[in-house]
């Protein structure tokens, strides 16, 4: 597994951009992994996150004991 992506401090565009490049690159190794994505509680990079995923049919989920944190299996 690779280490959490941090999008403290990103607008909802560079999120965005952010997961398409995440993907890409496990996509494209052929690779599976659980990646964590710190995103904190709300807002609209939480909604970015969520909804880019969603485009990919990836789901994700709120790490158990930190909400402010999305679990997804990238494959």
């Amino acid at each position: 597994m690779s280490g959490p992506k941090d999008f403290h401090g990103l607008t909802a565009d560079e999120a965005q951009a952010k997961i398409h490049q995440i993907v890409g690159r496990v996509r494209q190794a052929r690779a599976a992994e659980s990646i964590e994505f710190i995103v904190g509680h709300g807002g609209s990079v939480r909604t970015a996150v969520l909804e880019t995923l969603l485009l990919y049919d990836i789901e994700a989920h709120p790490k158990l004991g930190n909400e402010g944190v999305l679990v997804a299996m990238v494959e």
